[in-house]
């Protein structure tokens, strides 16, 4: 059965948001939906994977959620490839199950396996794809998904190089609970009365490389005498540990597995350490905050090194590589505890980084996705089986989309 075609600006905007893996995929796509909820009445479903880890982020998320099975190809050797190559039709066929029922006018694929198979989904039901690529160097998801898409939304120049003609440079959406720079009163380039107050961020499911290193690195912090206070977000299986650890020198300090409200801490913060997810990155951009960069090695096409490399570049961050050694981490957090002048040279170039307005310039570009379709709100029988004639769209080319503050000069 199907049903006629309406505007979408007489019904709400149903808008799917394919968000798997890692708080990295699903922030961009939670701000996405807040800016989007601003301009236009909006309906929204979440599709994520089975992963035990991406449920334990599920309280963030105010919208419905369902799962694909999805598996990864990058790191998985021989046998995984083909068993996720193998996992394929069915991981489809649910996609377009979940779309079927919810009859979206629009799928926004921000990272994670799920995006594979969604975003196959939605071209072969006709439904405009609007990927959102954050690294510096696009992944595997995204290269796949390109043809399918009717844009792809980057955040750095070098990337929308290498993604060719449906590249619009927007920036990472951040959400709007964050402290945006300047920060309050120059807290950046003050020590507060009580010390220096240092954010350690682990990722959204912890970093044990990052976990033990900061663990090694407890000692010597406390033999300085520095005064510091730690916030560290470490994720559940170091979090015993590094309670012990902190409390056995004396090292004021809050451990928890995850933060809820990262726009508090990062309002709170002098500094962050921490991995450099593409999410990450943006945050700190956006907030005006010098760092610690310490890139996750085996990072599918070693991403955050690029991305902590670009922070680097423009004196925003120091980067520091992963080691069994607490010594280079603790001497870069003393050296910048230390130098407030230069925290401060750090946080302002870290602002100049940042794409103002990342969110909405996403939201008016999805707008601009489904305004221009064909088919507005596709009818039962083109989500079941996919006719090609819903398939050709027109192919969006923002030509007029605001560049604000360029991260690729970072």
């Amino acid at each position: 059965m199907s049903f006629p075609p309406t505007e979408p600006s007489r019904e709400p905007l149903r808008v799917a948001l394919a968000a798997g893996g890692t708080g990295g995929h699903l922030m961009p796509a939670l701000a996405t939906a807040e800016a989007l909820a601003a301009r236009r009445q909006c309906e929204f479903l979440v599709i994520g994977s089975h992963r035990t880890s991406e449920r334990a982020l599920r309280d963030l998320v105010p919208y419905p959620v369902v799962e694909v099975r999805a598996r990864g190809m990058v790191g998985t050797g021989i046998t995984g490839r083909l068993r996720a190559l193998a996992s394929i039709p069915t991981s489809v066929a649910t996609a377009r199950s979940h779309l079927a029922g919810f009859r979206p006018h629009l799928v926004i694929a921000t990272g994670g396996y799920v995006c594979g198979p969604t975003g196959l989904a939605a071209w072969l039901a006709g439904i405009p794809l609007l990927v959102l690529e954050q690294n510096a160097d696009p992944g595997l998801t995204t290269r796949w998904l390109r043809p399918f898409a009717r844009a792809v939304a980057v955040s750095f120049e070098e990337t929308a190089h290498r993604i060719g003609g449906k590249a619009v440079l927007t920036g990472n959406p951040v959400r709007a609970s964050l402290p945006s720079a300047p920060r309050r009163d120059g807290h950046a380039t003050d020590v507060h009365s009580n010390g220096i107050h240092l954010l350690v961020l682990g990722g959204s499911q912890g970093a044990h490389g990052l976990n033990t290193m900061a663990e090694l690195a407890i000692p010597i912090l406390a033999a300085a005498q520095t005064g510091l206070r730690i916030t560290h977000q470490a994720g559940n299986a170091d979090l015993d540990v590094l309670r012990a650890a902190y409390d056995e020198y004396g090292i004021p300090a809050i451990v928890t597995p995850f933060i809820q409200n990262i726009g508090e801490a990062y309002a709170q913060a002098d500094l962050v350490c921490g991995r450099a997810g593409a999410t990450t990155i943006a945050e700190l951009a956006y907030c005006g905050l010098p760092s610690i960069l310490v890139p996750f090695p085996n990072a599918a096409g070693r991403h955050q090194h690029s991305n902590a490399r670009a922070l680097q570049r423009a004196g925003a961050a120091v980067v520091v590589e992963e080691s069994a050694n607490g010594h280079p981490l603790a001497e870069a957090i003393l050296e910048l505890a230390a130098d407030g002048g230069r925290r401060a040279e750090m946080a302002a170039a870290a602002a100049t980084c940042g794409r103002d307005g990342a969110a909405a310039v996403v939201a008016d570009l999805a707008l601009s996705l489904v305004d221009s379709s064909a088919f507005p709100t596709p009818s039962d029988a083109a989500i079941g089986a996919g006719s090609s004639a819903t398939r050709r769209g027109p192919m969006h080319r923002s030509a007029d989309v605001t560049r604000q503050r360029d991260p690729q000069t970072c």
